[in-house]
């Protein structure tokens, strides 16, 4: 076949993506793994019987602040209902937001309670 004729194939998607969060002043929190189909629940603190990953302790968070969840090749961001509020990239979060890198924010306070976000496929 002609060169132009071929078409290619679109990558297989990701198995998993991972996600390191770093603090404000850019020191790394932790890195975690989400499994294709799979989500992370973030929140005030690590909550290990309930699958909850724990930011810093700040009571400005919630138990279950947002969500994170992977299904090949989207990340999505949800707020989990919290009191103050999820912000990515200075919009609120509101239902389903697909996620690229960026900086998540808690609340409407700039500072301690804010995250960037880097993505790894």
């Amino acid at each position: 076949l002609p060169e132009e004729n071929i078409i290619a194939e679109p990558p297989a998607p990701a198995n998993s993506v991972t996600i390191e969060l770093t603090d404000r002043k850019k020191q790394k929190m932790f890195t975690t793994t989400i499994e294709n189909g799979g989500y992370k629940i973030f929140g005030r603190v690590t909550d290990k019987e309930n699958g909850i990953v724990g930011l810093n302790g700040d009571s400005y968070i919630s138990k279950k602040q947002f969500m994170l969840s992977w299904r090949a090749p989207q990340l999505v961001i949800e707020d989990m209902g919290s009191l103050n509020g999820t912000y990515l990239n200075d919009e609120r979060v509101r239902g389903k937001v697909n996620v690229r890198n960026g900086v998540i924010r808690i609340g409407n306070v700039a500072g301690e309670r804010e995250f960037e976000i880097r993505i790894r496929k």
